[in-house]
């Protein structure tokens, strides 16, 4: 587990994003395409960095999806930063 911050405050979140996708090849982001939001801004900021980003439409999204290939656990709790990548 990796924590960005113990504590939650006002960037807490943006700084999560941030740092995960700085740590990451690919973003796979579930997106409603709505422009402001912390998923717009993660987007932006992925590609930004030249990252891949592949976005799923939230309506599209089904189990079989959540249950193939790698992908990234986040956990937000109190602490609004802890995470875990977990792997097939």
């Amino acid at each position: 587990m990796i924590y960005v911050s113990r504590i939650f405050h006002k960037d807490c979140m943006l700084e999560r994003n941030r740092f995960l996708v700085a740590h990451s090849d690919v973003l796979v982001a579930v997106y409603n395409g709505e422009y402001r939001g912390g998923t717009a801004a993660t987007i932006r900021y992925a590609q930004k960095l030249g990252r891949r980003v592949i976005v799923r439409d939230p309506n599209a999204i089904n189990q079989s999806d959540l249950n193939t290939g790698n992908y990234l656990n986040v956990v937000v709790k109190n602490d609004c930063m802890k995470y875990n990548t977990l792997t097939e």
